[in-house]
């Protein structure tokens, strides 16, 4: 059953980083056409009776169960858990026929959504309107979010985010706004269509909603205890917040000279860079000037060296290999010189590639066959030379999945890598992050580019305090968007939408006005541009759940010294290396000796760390 699997995917893999990362069109619509032929072939492999019987018999035959080694014995009933998952054959009336078309189906409406948010991205149509006068004082500012077009000066879409931190004028940023995050009805039908085909395909398999078969595999196993952690967090954090909104009221009074003011959602970053500004402007730090390119990639590796032994050679790309010029390929190397694998680094934003930061696995380990693992870290750099700071939090992010996918070498691909459950997936990423940020870390590869100085304690504690001001409000709006994936695909188990036929925009504005300080914008409809929608589908909780490990996990094992080697093979050994070959809460609790405790990530929260 692995040998099949591992053959898909082999081909599916490969066929899912063609059509997000190949310059070519042409090969890009190739690439999904036939990861829409192949994935029919795994779905219908999913509800094949005679593979799902022959499984069963091995899990209820004991003497033949009990000749298998406990990794084979977690596998088999991984593979069978997958199929009663994907392919709903536990199910006596089962219709093998319909679960393939609908789970096609939600191959091609995921495509379909995703391309669509892309398309409306790259699309040159919208702008806002600009009075002369207001282009005169933004000028001023930011000429670079200034455009001239036929009908007068305007500001291009691609521009927004970046306008809404400099317009002065709060009508204009009202209109830039609302721009901003009103999605299309193309995008919004395409999320709906996708949404209530994976609502069928739960009717199908007898299960109360999507979210309920996505999750009962997952560290929290039902939608309620989500559902109670995201609901937790958000009232653990609210002090933090009310504090920073008190901040940014403050802020608009002065600016404003009126007391009887509100902040809007249109407010925020607007009020929050003068704030930013005023407390950190003075220092005249271009943090940029310390994380070069190379040095970030020196800072990755020797992290990766100091706590696992591992070495990072550059490789020359064959001619067949290389979708781009600026992607680079390195063999990685254990402490013995034994070989690990392959990750490609694929940093810099093009036309024709996905815009979201990601890591996609080519293939993953299956050591039965001497199989070893293919990466490639993604991200959408513009600047070839340097990068910001929260771009190189992306990086070692990103990394971390690397390291999964490097580490977690079993005797089954479909066990190996980052193939664990997703409340679990993200916090070896999370976890790389605060490398990035700590001092000791920093003072062995950020350096000036001019001086070749190593960075001051100083600036990195203006990187960390800028990076935490509002993270109170950061944390609110992550929450919002897993309180949304997790609800639009739990049916009416928390919000009776599609008994009272509300779209996915009304229940957005329910939960935003329930558990947000910034009220809704009527009209508006951010939400369907979140394509994590599409790739998380009910999980987006996840990146929460999965902070409160890895802080955890910092401050028990890392906290006193981030590059112990001795910490770094308990990291290695005891966490990443298992895959889904050990269940992941149980990988949590015999690393921690306890069960996760959000402390540590609220203290920081609360405390501004």
């Amino acid at each position: 059953m692995d040998n099949m699997s591992n053959a898909l995917c082999l081909f599916l893999d490969g066929m899912e980083v063609i059509r997000n990362l190949h310059p070519n069109e042409r090969l890009r619509d190739a690439a999904t056409e036939a990861y829409g032929s192949f994935g029919a072939i795994m779905h219908t492999l999913n509800c094949d009776k005679e593979l799902y019987d022959y499984a069963k018999q091995i899990l209820s035959h004991q003497e033949t169960f009990d000749q298998l080694s406990p990794i084979e014995q977690r596998n088999i009933r991984i593979q069978v858990e997958s199929m009663e998952k994907h392919g709903g054959i536990a199910n006596e009336d089962l219709r093998s026929e319909r679960v393939v078309q609908l789970c096609s189906l939600i191959d091609q409406l995921n495509y379909t959504y995703v391309d669509s948010v892309e398309n409306e991205k790259s699309s040159s149509d919208n702008h806002v309107q600009v009075t002369k006068e207001q282009a005169r004082i933004i000028t001023r500012v930011e000429p670079r979010l200034i455009k001239l077009n036929a009908n007068g000066f305007v500001i291009n879409q691609d521009q927004y985010a970046q306008a809404l931190h400099y317009v002065p004028d709060e009508q204009l940023r009202r209109s830039i706004y609302v721009a901003k995050n009103t999605t299309g009805p193309k995008i919004l039908d395409a999320l709906h269509s996708l949404i209530e085909a994976r609502h069928l395909l739960a009717k199908e398999f007898k299960y109360p909603s999507f979210a309920h078969i996505v999750l009962k595999d997952q560290c929290v196993v039902t939608p309620d205890a989500a559902w109670n952690f995201l609901v937790k967090m958000c009232e653990a954090i609210l002090p933090k917040v009310q504090s920073e909104m008190e901040m940014l009221l403050q802020k608009k009074r002065s600016e404003t000279n009126e007391q009887d003011v509100k902040i809007h959602a249109w407010d925020l970053q607007y009020y929050m860079g003068l704030i930013k500004e005023e407390m950190f402007s003075a220092d005249h730090i271009h943090v940029n000037d310390y994380f070069s390119i190379s040095n970030c990639f020196d800072g990755m590796f020797l992290v990766a060296k100091e706590l696992f032994g591992i070495n990072f050679v550059q490789n020359k790309m064959t001619a067949t290999e290389m979708w781009h010029p600026s992607v680079k390929k390195y063999n990685v190397y254990d402490e013995d010189g034994s070989f690990l694998g392959v990750i490609y680094f694929d940093l810099f934003s093009r036309k024709g590639k996905t815009s979201v930061s990601a890591n996609f696995t080519v293939k993953n380990a299956k050591t039965t066959i001497n199989q070893t693992p293919i990466t490639i870290l993604v991200c959408n750099f513009s600047n070839h030379a340097s990068l910001a700071h929260h771009q190189v939090l992306t990086l070692f992010h990103e990394f971390g999945h690397s390291l999964h996918v490097l580490f977690a070498q079993t005797p089954f691909q479909s066990s190996s890598g980052t193939r664990v459950s997703v409340d679990f997936a993200e916090a070896p990423s999370q976890f790389m992050e605060f490398f990035a940020c700590d001092k000791r870390v920093l003072k062995k590869f950020a350096f000036h580019k001019t001086t070749g100085e190593p960075i001051p304690d100083y600036v990195v504690d203006h990187i960390n305090q800028q990076k935490n001001l509002f993270i109170g409000l950061e944390y609110m709006s992550t929450i919002q968007h897993s309180m949304l994936d997790l609800v639009s695909y739990s049916g009416d188990h928390f919000i009776p939408y599609r008994r009272d036929g509300l779209t996915t925009t009304d229940v957005s504005k329910i939960l935003h006005d329930r558990y947000h300080v910034v009220p809704f914008v009527d009209g508006t409809s951010a939400h369907g541009r979140f394509t994590h929608f599409s790739s998380y589908g009910a999980c987006y909780y996840s990146y929460r759940y999965c902070e409160v490990f890895a802080r955890h996990l910092w401050h028990k094992y890392f906290i006193m010294d981030p590059l112990s080697k001795e910490a770094g093979r308990i990291y290695r050994y005891e966490v990443l290396s298992h895959g889904a070959c050990k269940d992941s809460n149980n990988i949590v609790l015999d690393v921690l000796g306890e069960h996760p405790d959000p402390k540590y990530v609220l203290d920081d929260i609360l405390n501004n760390k």
